[in-house]
């Protein structure tokens, strides 16, 4: 399993004896938007290319944090 797969905050989940939660990508994309989100210009009046916009930015810099901590790592 790839470490962006792996859970962030994980629960046991003792019925199915597996770990459950948001991966890694999940929350650190989830960071990165409220970042984004919290400069009210970004939203102020959005049209759906700025959405997408700020949704493709998150994703891209989730994944950019997770490659350099995957760097750090090895």
């Amino acid at each position: 399993m790839d470490n962006k797969d792996m859970p962030a905050m994980p629960v046991y989940h003792v019925a199915d004896y597996k770990l459950m939660g948001l991966t890694k990508l999940e929350d650190f994309t989830k960071a990165a938007m409220q970042g984004l989100l919290s400069n009210i210009s970004m939203i102020d009046g959005a049209t759906e290319s700025q959405i997408a916009r700020i949704k493709y930015t998150s994703i891209l810099v989730a994944e950019s944090v997770l490659a350099e901590l995957d760097k750090a790592s090895k």
